[in-house]
């Protein structure tokens, strides 16, 4: 006969209390109180022996019976526990070390699986991602290149990314009519050739007035140039455009003419001739410290710097969007992350007035007025106190209008505008006694930019005394 453990005698004999009557688990014979057949509860007849337990009684009798079985139990453990009072541990500790390892195999699976699972997800998602990108649509077409539309409806999505609204409408737009100007038998990047390239940029060109032919195929180079190196980036070959023929930049320079710039005193006039004291301030920052427009509505009220010594600058960086973290000002190098000062007579005394009259925003040092509409960015968000550039420059020089639009007059005389006044800023510093090096400096510019376009000088300004 097998020997009972005394874990299971224990099991056996144990009883539970229902009600101050006890009402045992087992019958005398063994056979638990689940196998037995139930009379009423809790009364149940042993199939085994023929006999009945699990009375619910309050007898005394009865209880001190159930108490008898309990003490009976209790002796069948201590004599186990006597018999075998060393091996229980040595058959136990087996029991229990490979419990442990199923537990530690079972760990190890589930990190696996938590892995392989993690895996997964991440191959579902770049998977899902070839699908719609420019190489997995070329995959799917079984083409040796992407289709030339699919590429271009790709180059929507990036250059929406990679810079404004405005300037992003100029890269599509050119994007656009280059692609539809290919002939049909044209269907992939890898079809297109150098020479088709020099077609479009010739008819564009051609457009342009005589004196300007230049400079608009120099622009439009630019913008297809964009489109077609990404393209052939993302379908893994050399760009098209090394083989492109570009305009000279003594040419571009000399379609140009003299560089277009204004004296110190046309620029007085013009700012004295404004009412508002906040566009006083506003125009002076942009002839006075040689900001560009887009640098001047993301300063912030904090970029202000009060010198010890009297003087105060400005901290020109870039900014994050605090409605947008996906948005903010990029700056395009890292000589353009830098301090200006402000000059003592022409512009701290404006700035000054403007912060403590109350006219500088909660984030934004040049906030829109409450007297313009203020227009939120619509895709990827804005916030009402700052500036649009484009909403900006239309005010300073005014709109010729259009089929739904009226025109409107700008605050800036004609041919003043953001622009003129940063190449003011860099000519008058120049023609002040500033080298090269230091105008570079206060305009964010390298030296070669500075010798070749600002220190052009204008022939009305050679004097003919020979």
């Amino acid at each position: 006969m097998q020997r009972e453990c005394a874990f299971t005698a224990v099991s056996r004999q144990l009883t539970v209390q229902r009600q101050g009557s006890f009402v045992p688990a087992w019958c005398a014979c063994g056979t638990p109180r689940c196998a037995a057949q139930r009379i009423s509860l809790p009364t149940f007849h042993c199939r085994r022996c023929r006999s009945t337990f699990g009375e619910a009684t309050r007898d005394p009798l009865t209880a001190n019976a159930h108490a008898s079985n309990i003490d009976h139990a209790l002796a069948l453990i201590r004599a186990e526990l006597e018999k075998f009072p060393r091996n229980c541990r040595a058959l136990l500790t087996p029991v229990l070390l490979d419990r442990q390892r199923l537990q530690r195999e079972n760990d190890t699976q589930r990190i696996e699986l938590s892995a392989t699972r993690t895996a997964l997800d991440a191959l579902q998602q770049k998977h899902r991602a070839l699908e719609v990108s420019v190489i997995g649509r070329a995959s799917k077409a079984g083409q040796s290149a992407a289709l030339l539309f699919d590429v271009l409806s790709a180059y929507f999505d990036h250059i929406h990314t990679r810079t404004g609204r405005d300037n992003a409408r100029k890269h599509v737009f050119m994007a656009t009519a280059f692609v539809v100007s290919l002939p049909e038998s044209v269907r992939t990047i890898a079809d297109v050739e150098a020479t088709q390239v020099e077609t479009f940029l010739d008819s564009e060109s051609a457009k342009a007035p005589g004196n300007k032919r230049k400079s608009r195929r120099h622009k439009t180079r630019q913008l297809i140039g964009s489109f077609v190196t990404w393209a052939c980036k993302q379908c893994g070959m050399p760009t098209l455009m090394t083989a492109v023929t570009a305009a000279s930049k003594n040419e571009v320079l000399r379609e140009r003419g003299d560089i277009h710039w204004h004296s110190l005193e046309e620029v007085k006039s013009v700012i004295e001739g404004l009412e508002k004291p906040y566009w006083k301030t506003l125009v002076s920052t942009l002839a006075y410290a040689g900001l560009q427009l887009a640098e001047l509505v993301w300063l912030r009220t904090n970029d202000l710097e009060w010198l010890p010594d009297g003087g105060a600058q400005l901290w020109v960086t870039t900014v994050a969007d605090p409605d947008n973290a996906a948005g903010g000002h990029q700056i395009k190098a890292e000589n353009r992350r830098r301090h200006v000062r402000l000059h003592p007579k022409l512009l701290q005394p404006l700035i000054r007035e403007h912060v403590d009259a109350g006219r500088a925003g909660t984030i934004f040092l040049f906030p829109m007025p409450n007297g313009v509409q203020r227009r939120k960015r619509r895709v990827t968000g804005g916030t009402s106190e700052r500036w649009q550039t484009v909403t900006l420059s239309t005010i300073l020089r005014g709109h010729k209008g259009g089929k739904k639009r009226k025109p409107v007059d700008g605050l800036l005389p004609p041919g003043m505008h953001a622009k003129s006044l940063r190449r003011t800023f860099g000519s008058l510093l120049l023609r002040s006694g500033k080298s090269t090096a230091e105008v570079a400096a206060a305009m964010g510019n390298d030296e070669s930019m500075v010798k070749s376009h600002y220190a052009r000088l204008k022939g009305c300004e050679i004097s003919m005394n020979f």
